[in-house]
Parts: structure tokens; C-alpha cells; sequence
């Protein structure tokens, strides 16, 4: 569970699960989520602790509770064997299975979602709960079924569904009774039920409606798209390949639907509870869709709009998992007139529908690796940051993800703001300067965009008389100091902090942090060292699996007292085997210290020996190593407010120990007063989408890496070239070009005015 980043929702819960308790459930006031997910986090941080595993397990937990929950839903309506296939497809849903993985409220909304659906038709069942001639064991679902109902409202808001769903299945039941001539007793206890669910949440909703904000983030889509999407999330759990697994899909909900027929056949005339829990579960299967899909839509602009995200179907998935299990069993029963063909259907259908949710857990889990992101960061920070000197988040978009890492105080740089701008710059910067001896600067992967001219490291390397980067990456850690004194003693830890892992040597080292116990190809792995100094002569890093062994020098540092601590980077280049690896500090004369183990899970950019036919060959060398041989342009005129389509085709000679993006230029000769600058046209990426980067590429392997290159509409007529190269991910530096300086212009394109 912990072999998957946080992400920002997740490091809301965590910052909330941090305060008090009385403050998280005010800010929740104002949030698109109520509170009672972040309560119960909150609890669980006090008795399990921080981590991603500890806070992760809650929805374990939570997931854990809803298999018996779905198994009593499917016995009351179907019988023991629908709640037992019902709670197996629950058990091995990917679509489950992720978010019982996440520090979120979904799981605990569909657990309260269950519950609700289970004590609606156990109500039912028992019409007369609350009659005064009723036992106290007969209270027992109208009390179950408030206490879910409101639980599920206090937890997310868009479990609204789920009250009414439910009240359609029971209008449904009290018609066809009414009709019927039958006793509609119940009613009373069915509407009270209603009432206390809702007396119970209104206090929430008349404290936050008020201090609410209005939310909206809407994403265009079509019908079609939606359609698929939903089905393929319930059948397969893979919200990504939806076309693969288009099938399976297809032919589960065929059985689906053939089931839904078999069950309405048998109970659409009578008065029983599974016919109104029928009706319950075809409403569940439909509505929250038809609810996701409205809040989505693009132009409508509720109060509360949310973009489209698969997660928000989740608490209601339950009625598709009971709904098939008893369509299954329906279709199976043995009844006279019925052909032998619907039994070979139920056999069918539930082969598919365990064979896709099997296919979607096939590629849940393999290769699944966390990136050192914040990690190595916030250790750094621990062991060195004196109280006074300033962390600087620069800039703030993933503010909790770096809070859910590091608790200290820190002053956020806006996302969006002009940082190039010096005065703004200036501005900024300058009260925090003043004020502290030091400045920690973590520089985000939005820094560049924000900040394209990096004027903030510039103006705090100026102004500073030691800077010195300690971690680089993707997200990097940059220390400057305005007094000199402080340069002295930057390397040794402050007086609180303890080695994460304590060692006994007789060398002075006394203890090592690894951020991770897995790996992937291309990263790079920040092992941190822990002294009492002089560190001894000739001490390096060995890093060794099977025949495999590399040796890695060990800075030195200057400081003589304290403990010090210094980082060794070990790049986990493509040419390295996957499996263990073990990580040791060798010294001449002494025994080798073991400070590290760690998996390699092995990555690689796929590629090809050759060009492929169609490409056009180019040589252009960029760095050292890397090369690009080829490019395919199939347009060599378009329209203005056209997409142009480029691929380009890179190799390596050698592992590449430094991620690169590539950006591509479509430059005219007319200036653009938009962009400030002669670019009608750009796209900037790493390669293949971010789904390549240059430290997964294998030496000698061709690597087809596509653009998509939107020609602006204000374009006038006239031949533009297409311009192309790299740059450092981190540091925004140019690869050099051998003789082109830092840019290819590769080719030449027409742009026509629209007609």
C-alpha cells in the first residue's frame, strides 16, 4: 500500500487528520466533502500513527466491512449464493480494491452505502419495526438503516443517492401493495426512518451551507465515452484501456441485462421485499451515473461542480456486483419450462465477470513504484533546518503533498503568480531573507512554469554567500545562507534529530536513511550517511546484486564535531538486472557495513532497432550521447488553428543518468504580441508523454516519440520551421546541439489562412 505515491487529496486528509479536531470539521464547513471521514481519520492517526501504510489501512479496514454487508444484501434478496458470489465480486474488484487503498472517504461511503441498501430491505421485509407491540431485536434495521443513511450523507455528499434509491424501491414495493389490496403496514416506520436520517444531518447542512464555496471544475465528454467508462470501471477496474477491454465489457453486461430480464420476469408482479430490492438496485446501478454526469457537465455551473472522475461511483457499486450475482443465480434456477440456455448464459456470465475483474487486477499491482518525491526531502529537512531558517515551497500547487511529508513551518510561493518578474520577485523574497539566517529551497516540477526565467534562485543565490543543492530530482532542495558562520555548520544535524537507523561501527559511522525499499529503473536513489567525524580515507559506497556490483565515491565534508551527515546519489540506470539489492560501506582494514536493501523493479521505454519505413533519417547529436535519427512529418501545409502531427525518433549510445524534456517549435517570422516572442506553436514534454524519460531508454533502442503541435489560430500565412531539442528537466538548461548551438531547426511547414 505504500508503493504508490500521496497524491493532493490525500495529503488534504492528512493535514486535516494533523489539527485539531474541532478545526478540520470547521474547514470541512467549506469543503466539497463533510467531515465525518476526516473524524474518523483523525482517531485512527492517534492510535496507528503517521505513514502511508498506517493512515492507507483505515480504508482497508473500512473496504473489509463491506464484503459481509454485501453478502447479507445478496442473501436476504437472493439466497446464500448470491451473497456469497456478490461478496466475491466485491472481494476481487480492482475498482474496490484502489480506492481501499487510498487516504480518502470513498471507502467508508461505500460501506455506509451498503449498509443503508441492506437495512432498507431487512425493513421492508419487517413492516411492522416499530409498532408498540414490537420487540426491541425489530428496531434493529430502522436504526441500522438511519445510522448508515445519515452516516453516508455526513461522509459524501454525493451518497444523496442513496436515500433516494432507496425510497424508490420502497414506492415501488408500497404501490404494487396498494394495488394489490395488501397491507401496506410499514409505513409509518419507513417514513420516520426518512425523518431521523434527515434530522440527524441537517445540523451539518444548515452549518455548512452558508460557508460553503462554490466549486466547479467541469471536463468536456461525450455520451459515448461516459457509457464506457462507467461500465468498464464496475466490470474490469481499469479506467485507462477502456477499448482493450471493450469485450469483457460488453459481454458481461449482456449477461447482466439477461439476468435483470430473468428477475424481473419472476418478481414483477409480486408484493414481496426483493421486488422493491430489485427495483432498489437497478435504480442504484442508474442513477448515480445519470447524477456524476449532470454535476459534470460542461456549462452548468452548480454550486457544486466536480470534473469526471470514476471515484464518485464507487459508494453505490454495490447494487452492480449484487445486481449480476443474482442475475446469475436466477438465470441458473432450475425451473421446468426454462431452456438449458440460460443456465449455460449464468455459467457464462459469471466466467466473464470473474475473468475480467482478474484481468484488471493483472495489471494493478506489477511495476507498481513509488517515486522519492518529498521523502529524502523532509529528511534533510529534519536533520538539518535550524529554527531560524526559512523553508520556501516554490511553488505552492502541491503544497499538501509536501505537507503530508514534512510538518514544519514553511512560506509558500503562489502558483500562477509572475515570479519573473524581479519586483514581484523582490517583494516576495525579501521580508523572509530579512528575517531569517537561511533559506531551504524546495523547487516543485511547477517552479519552471511559473517561474521561467528563474528569477527566484537567481535573486536568493545573489544575495547569499553559500548555496549548495543537496537533493536534485524531479523536486529539488536548495540551501542558502546569508552569514558565513552558517556555512560552517550546514553539514552537521541539529541537536534534536536521531539517525533514522542507528550503526555501530568503529569508523564513525553511526547511521543511514533509505526513503524507500523499492525502486524503479531511472530513478535515482538518495542514500544519506550519518558521521561523527573525520569520516576515514578511502571510503566509498559498493552496491551490489548477484555478478552485479558498482562502487560510488563518498563526499567528504569539512565539519569536525557533531554528527554530520552527507547523501551519496546512486542512479538506477537501465542496464542494471531488477531484484535485491544491497548497499554497503567499505572501508580498507575494516569489514564491510551493510546501511541499505533495496528492490529494483525493472523499467524500460520500449523501442525499436530501426527507423520505421516512412521516417525521414536525420543525425543530430545532443550532449553526449543521445541522438536523434529521425523524424516523420506527414503535413508539410496547414491551416491556421490546425494540429500539427510530429514524431520524433531518439537513441542513446549510453544509460542516460538525467531526465530530459523535449520541446518542440513551430517559429514564424512574424512576432506573436501574445506570447511575446515568434512561437505560433509549441508543445514541451518528456518523451512519449512523460511515458518515456530519457532514464528508461536502453542503449541502441530507437525510441518513437509523438507530438501533437496546435498551430495558433491567429497564425498568418507565410513558412514556419519546425524547431526541436531538449532541456533538463530540473535545471531548464538546453542540451547542447554539436553544431546547431542548442536547437534543431529540423524542417519547414506552410501555414494557409483558414478558408
Amino acid at each position: 500500500m505504500a508503493d504508490h505515491n500521496i497524491w493532493w487529496d490525500e495529503g488534504i486528509g492528512i493535514w486535516l487528520a494533523r489539527m485539531p479536531l474541532w478545526d478540520s470539521v470547521r474547514w470541512t464547513a467549506g469543503d466539497v466533502h463533510p467531515p465525518l471521514y476526516y473524524v474518523c481519520l483523525h482517531i485512527w492517526r492517534s492510535l496507528a500513527g503517521e505513514g502511508e501504510f498506517s493512515l492507507r489501512f483505515l480504508s482497508v479496514i473500512l473496504s473489509l466491512l463491506t464484503v459481509p454487508l454485501i453478502y447479507r444484501l445478496g442473501r436476504i434478496l437472493g439466497g446464500s449464493e448470491t451473497g456469497f458470489l456478490a461478496a466475491l465480486l466485491l472481494t476481487i474488484s480492482r475498482f474496490s480494491i484502489w480506492w481501499a487503498q487510498e487516504i480518502r472517504m470513498y471507502a467508508l461511503a461505500a460501506l455506509l452505502a451498503t449498509g443503508s441498501l441492506w437495512a432498507a430491505v431487512w425493513l421492508w421485509r419487517n413492516p411492522g419495526a416499530t409498532s408498540n407491540t414490537t420487540t426491541t431485536a425489530k428496531w434493529v434495521p430502522w436504526m441500522l438503516y438511519v445510522a448508515c443513511t445519515a452516516g453516508s450523507l455526513y461522509t459524501l455528499y454525493l451518497t444523496a443517492t442513496v436515500p433516494i434509491v432507496t425510497n424508490l424501491g420502497y414506492l415501488a414495493l408500497w404501490l404494487r401493495r396498494r394495488r394489490a389490496g395488501h397491507s401496506t403496514a410499514g409505513v409509518r416506520a419507513w417514513a420516520t426512518a426518512q425523518v431521523a436520517a434527515a434530522a440527524l444531518f441537517l445540523p451539518w447542512a444548515l452549518y455548512a451551507l452558508p460557508r460553503m464555496h462554490s466549486w466547479s471544475s467541469d471536463t468536456p465528454f461525450t455520451l459515448s465515452f461516459f457509457v464506457q467508462l462507467y461500465s468498464t470501471i464496475l466490470v474490469v477496474g481499469d479506467p485507462l484501456n477502456l477499448e482493450t477491454h471493450a469485450l469483457l465489457t460488453v459481454g458481461t453486461f449482456l449477461g447482466l441485462g439477461l439476468g435483470i430480464i430473468a428477475l424481473i420476469w419472476r418478481f414483477w408482479r409480486g408484493t414481496s421485499h426483493r421486488y422493491s430490492g430489485l427495483v432498489m438496485l437497478i435504480a442504484g446501478l442508474l442513477l448515480p451515473p445519470i447524477v456524476v454526469a449532470v454535476i459534470s457537465l460542461p456549462g452548468l455551473r452548480f454550486h457544486f461542480s466536480r470534473p469526471l472522475v470514476p471515484r464518485y461511483l464507487l459508494p453505490l457499486s454495490a447494487c452492480y456486483s449484487t445486481l449480476l450475482a443474482w442475475g446469475i443465480v436466477e438465470l441458473k434456477r432450475r425451473v421446468p419450462d426454462r431452456p438449458v440456455g440460460c443456465r449455460i448464459t449464468a455459467i457464462g456470465t459469471a466466467t466473464m465477470a470473474v475473468v475480467a475483474a482478474i484481468t484488471g487486477l493483472s495489471s494493478f499491482y506489477p511495476g507498481r513504484v513509488r517515486r522519492d518525491d518529498y521523502a529524502t526531502i523532509a529528511e534533510v529537512l529534519r536533520a538539518h533546518r535550524r529554527t531560524d531558517e526559512a523553508v520556501l515551497l516554490y511553488v505552492d500547487r502541491d503544497w499538501p503533498i509536501f505537507v503530508a511529508h514534512y510538518q514544519g513551518e514553511r512560506n509558500d510561493l503562489p502558483y500562477g503568480a509572475a515570479l519573473s518578474d524581479p519586483d514581484i520577485a523582490e517583494a516576495l523574497l525579501l521580508p523572509i531573507w530579512e528575517r531569517t539566517a537561511a533559506t531551504w529551497l524546495v523547487s516543485t516540477p511547477e517552479s519552471l512554469q511559473t517561474d521561467p526565467a528563474q528569477t527566484i534562485p537567481q535573486w536568493l543565490a545573489a544575495h547569499s554567500v553559500l548555496s549548495r543543492t543537496l537533493v536534485s530530482g524531479e523536486v529539488s532542495l536548495t540551501f542558502y545562507t546569508r552569514t558565513p558562520e552558517r556555512v560552517e555548520i550546514q553539514e552537521m544535524v541539529v541537536p534534536s534529530y536521531s539517525p533514522p537507523a542507528w550503526i555501530d561501527s568503529d569508523y564513525g559511522l553511526v547511521g543511514a536513511s533509505l526513503a524507500q525499499r523499492r525502486y524503479g529503473t531511472g530513478d535515482t536513489v538518495h542514500l544519506g550517511l550519518y558521521w561523527i567525524p573525520p569520516l576515514p580515507m578511502e571510503a566509498k559506497l559498493v552496491l551490489s546484486s548477484g555478478t552485479q556490483q558498482r562502487s560510488f565515491p563518498i563526499p567528504e565534508v569539512t565539519a569536525t564535531t557533531n554528527i554530520v551527515r552527507n547523501q551519496v546519489d546512486i542512479p538506477l540506470t537501465p542496464d542494471l538486472d531488477g531484484g535485491s539489492y544491497t548497499v554497503e560501506v567499505t572501508v580498507p582494514e575494516h569489514p564491510p557495513t551493510p546501511v541499505g536493501r533495496f528492490t529494483l523493479v525493472p523499467r524500460a521505454a520500449s523501442g525499436n532497432s530501426t527507423l520505421p519505413p516512412g521516417a525521414s533519417p536525420v543525425t543530430y547529436r545532443l550532449g553526449k550521447t543521445i541522438s536523434l535519427v529521425g523524424y516523420a512529418l506527414p503535413q508539410t501545409k496547414i491551416n491556421a488553428g490546425e494540429t500539427l502531427a510530429l514524431t520524433l525518433y531518439w537513441r542513446t549510445e549510453a544509460p542516460q543518468d538525467t531526465r530530459y524534456k523535449v520541446f518542440t517549435h513551430l517559429l514564424g517570422t512574424t512576432y506573436n504580441a501574445r506570447t511575446g516572442n515568434f512561437l505560433w506553436g509549441q508543445q514541451d514534454n518528456e518523451p512519449v508523454s512523460g511515458q518515456a524519460a530519457t532514464t528508461l531508454w536502453a542503449p541502441g533502442m530507437i525510441i518513437e516519440d509523438p507530438y501533437l503541435i496546435h498551430v495558433d489560430a491567429g497564425a498568418p500565412p507565410g513558412l514556419y520551421a519546425v524547431e526541436v531539442g531538449m532541456y533538463g528537466l530540473i535545471d531548464g538548461v538546453r542540451l547542447a546541439v554539436a553544431g546547431e548551438g542548442d536547437a534543431i531547426r529540423l524542417a519547414e511547414i506552410e501555414v494557409e489562412a483558414v478558408p
